[in-house]
């Protein structure tokens, strides 16, 4: 139960389309910011989605230093937990080869799930950054290192073309991915995978 009835719909109106999107950009851009850099005094309709995935789920927290993360989310009255685990269990049984973005959106919105097709790309995009460090993206067999707002748009129109793939990184090899996305500065750079 997603009490937003913008989005926990399978065919949103043009003006919750555009509110997701927004929100859409917001994530990408503040992911560590409280409401995602959204004014709190404000209230414009993707700050009414945020509060409904985001804020009762916990999926979304502010630490004691004031950065905020993508976590587990507790359990409350929306239980978002099995949908959460059952995306990073699609993401932890791709390590040896990526896997359809699709499929894992047409899993989520079947039974036991049943997730609404609006719904889903804001979860997707939030499990996504959550794990960015040890995630690929590729459309059409071309990489991805950085996820932005026109990658995105292409995914909502047609996921299909996408796949993700799991790769460890760890020690050295975290400041080094970390030091790379710093370089690209949020620019798209398509790498072709290598057969």
């Amino acid at each position: 139960m997603i009490k937003n009835e913008m989005i926990n719909t399978d065919k949103l109106s043009s003006s919750a389309a555009a509110a997701r999107n927004r929100l859409l950009m917001a994530m990408l851009e503040h992911s560590n910011k409280p409401y995602f850099g959204i004014d709190k005094d404000k209230f414009p309709p993707e700050k009414a989605i945020y509060k409904a995935l985001f804020e009762e789920s916990h999926i979304h927290c502010t630490d004691r230093k004031g950065d905020s993360h993508f976590i587990k989310p507790y359990n409350s009255r929306y239980n978002m937990r099995p949908v959460w685990e059952a995306l990073n269990h699609y993401y932890d049984n791709c390590e040896s080869q990526p896997l359809a973005i699709a499929d894992l959106f047409a899993k989520i919105t079947a039974p036991p799930y049943g997730l609404k097709v609006g719904v889903i790309p804001i979860l997707f995009l939030a499990s996504y950054l959550a794990r960015d460090h040890e995630l690929a993206l590729y459309e059409d067999g071309r990489f991805f290192p950085l996820l932005t707002y026109d990658v995105i748009e292409r995914l909502l129109k047609n996921p299909k073309s996408f796949s993700v793939q799991l790769f460890k990184v760890a020690g050295i090899r975290v400041s080094i991915y970390e030091k790379y996305k710093e370089v690209l500065g949020g620019k798209v750079v398509g790498i072709y995978e290598k057969d």
